[in-house]
């Protein structure tokens, strides 16, 4: 996947949703079984905006936002480079747990190199929002990822009110990356943006 940009804006709404979500600037996810165990991933940009809102978190599912896209976690493992996001992402409801990363929500032995989110990151529960809300400037969970280098976060990182915490509901914000294991090496990454609660 390369030389891939989108510049229009994304809206979903769902009240009565069944499955998790993903929502992305140029890929929703790649870990479906239809794409090969191995890709490259290179010069591809988000610049819409992307808004999302979950109604209901009865069914126990995820809404996923992500600029680029949802995940990168095939089984031998991603390129990633030059991946741009500018758009905004802004998140509510009540789902399950609502993550929210610049870049991608998932990855998995991943090489990532010179990637960058500027769009600032946004969520506001409602009142009855007891799930808990991941945001990170880069990416969410990683696991035995072996690099990521030379990428950035500007973005703004903002939880609104509205989320309930209860022992099962808590709040992570980071400004690059929320768990990273399996022996990453992190090199000359920087996080510029605010994160505010």
């Amino acid at each position: 996947v390369s030389n891939v940009i989108n510049n229009g804006d994304i809206t979903y709404t769902s009240a009565t949703q069944s499955n998790n979500m993903y929502i992305s600037g140029v890929v929703g996810k790649e870990d479906d079984g239809s794409v090969p165990a191995f890709i490259v991933f290179s010069d591809c940009t988000n610049n819409g905006s992307i808004t999302a809102t979950k109604e209901s978190s009865t069914n126990g599912t995820d809404l996923v936002m992500s600029g680029v896209t949802g995940t990168l976690r095939l089984p031998e493992g991603t390129i990633a480079k030059n991946l741009v996001n500018t758009g905004d992402l802004t998140a509510a409801g009540a789902a399950k747990n609502i993550r929210i990363s610049g870049l991608t929500s998932y990855t998995n032995n991943t090489v990532m190199e010179s990637c960058s989110n500027s769009g600032d990151i946004t969520v506001e529960g409602t009142a009855s929002a007891t799930g808990t809300p991941f945001l990170h400037g880069l990416f969410g969970a990683s696991t035995t990822s072996p690099s990521i280098t030379k990428c950035n976060n500007s973005g703004n990182i903002t939880v609104k009110s509205g989320f309930t915490s209860t022992k099962d509901s808590n709040i992570y914000l980071s400004g690059l990356a929320y768990s990273a294991t399996g022996g990453m090496q992190f090199t000359d990454n920087h996080n510029t943006g605010n994160l505010t609660i």
